[in-house]
């Protein structure tokens, strides 16, 4: 039989005669991120309950995409934030380096961030390469879907050979999807022989993260009240964050649809 747990003891707390009080403003914290922060929005991420019986998150579910995750209730805010890859500046260099930041947030029950939330830079654009197919949705028309929702296309290139430059399409053969952002329809003039339906296509986009780390979780102190009494308060809450298409991707189909939005009002 397993002896009964012994009652917790209490450690002896510290003199705090004649000793000085440091106080934390939460109020003057909170006014820094306010005016010297990014316009963001926020999107709480929670597990798919289609992972169930510990088998993987379901390629065909359209709530998490496959990727095991769903993002509730966007909420627009402000952050501070501040790129982190120094590391980087005198090693091997990679592309699953890059994106990584530190994010600052006020920690007030609503605002706060949790692991896998997203993080998108409302005022912020940033460009990105990729490598895509051509798909051909039901009219047999050509298509692609891109990692990021597209703002506006700078260049996209096609291959016609291994002796031959690259040909730069026109702006009247491709144009940003109407109802999907994260479509570009094509109506190429002339392919090449042996086309092998591949493109490459540069643009800009919102800046997009997903929290990966909560190094300053917990950042509390006491402050007097009016009454003079200790009183807990929350202070701003850190997290580091990594870009979007290195973590999880969501995709809608070529109509916007075939995703479903869990958000709710609170």
């Amino acid at each position: 039989m397993p002896e009964p747990r012994t009652s917790i003891r209490k450690a002896i707390p510290a003199s705090q005669l004649q000793q000085m009080q440091v106080q934390f403003d939460d109020t003057k914290f909170n006014a820094a991120i306010d005016s010297k922060g990014y316009n963001i929005i926020i999107e709480k991420a929670l597990r798919c309950p289609c992972e169930a019986n510990g088998e993987h998150a379901k390629s065909n579910c359209q709530n998490c995409m496959g990727s095991g995750y769903f993002f509730i209730n966007p909420l627009k805010t402000k952050a501070i934030a501040t790129g982190i890859n120094s590391n980087t500046k005198y090693k091997e260099w990679s592309s699953e380096l890059i994106g990584t930041i530190s994010l600052t947030v006020r920690d007030d029950g609503v605002e706060n961030l949790s692991f896998y939330d997203k993080i998108t830079f409302t005022d912020k654009v940033s460009r990105y390469s990729e490598i895509v197919n051509l798909r051909q949705n039901d009219d047999d028309e050509d298509f692609v879907f891109t990692t990021y929702k597209v703002k506006e296309i700078t260049e996209i290139f096609i291959f016609v050979s291994p002796t031959q430059k690259l040909r730069k399409l026109e702006k009247t053969e491709y144009s940003i999807n109407a109802i999907n952002p994260c479509v570009i329809d094509f109506n190429i003039a002339t392919v090449p022989t042996d086309f092998n339906r591949t493109i490459t296509v540069r643009y800009l986009h919102q800046i997009q993260y997903n929290i990966i780390d909560l190094p300053h979780e917990l950042r509390a102190s006491f402050q007097l009240d009016r009454d003079g009494k200790q009183e807990l308060i929350s202070l701003p809450m850190n997290a580091v964050a990594r870009r979007s298409h290195l973590i999880v991707v969501e995709k809608m189909d070529y109509d916007g649809t075939g995703w479903q939005d869990n958000s709710y009002l609170p």
